[in-house]
């Protein structure tokens, strides 16, 4: 699946989980953490013997999230494959049309307004 913070756009792919051991792929680089939730959207993270908390805030649809980690706070948004799939379309149908109007213009047959 994608996820959108800010600007950044990172890759993530669950390869296995086991009890609360969580083994994932970011941007094709491998993490193995633990992952406890202490409470409803609180959760402990446990990596490389560190420890970090977060706390995790949905908006209605479930896809977009405000994370709240040590003293910064994220929003990232959760791009499934059908939402992928339906935005590249939509940009491919775009840039149809674009290239249909700068042809057009090169051969003259059509005009736009002004021209």
């Amino acid at each position: 699946m994608e996820i959108h913070i800010g600007n950044r756009v990172a890759e993530i792919e669950l390869l296995s989980k086991e009890e609360n051991r969580v083994r994932l792929s970011i941007d094709g680089k491998e993490y193995e953490v633990d992952i406890t939730m202490l409470q409803d959207g609180v959760y402990s993270i446990l990596h490389n013997g560190k420890s970090y908390n977060a706390e995790l805030t949905s908006s209605d649809d479930r896809k977009s999230y405000e994370v709240n980690a040590a003293f910064s706070s994220h929003c990232i948004s959760i791009i499934d494959t059908k939402a992928k799939y339906l935005r590249l379309k939509k940009g491919r149908r775009a840039a149809g049309r674009q290239n249909h109007i700068a042809y057009a213009g090169k051969s003259g047959k059509h005009s736009r307004a002004g021209g």
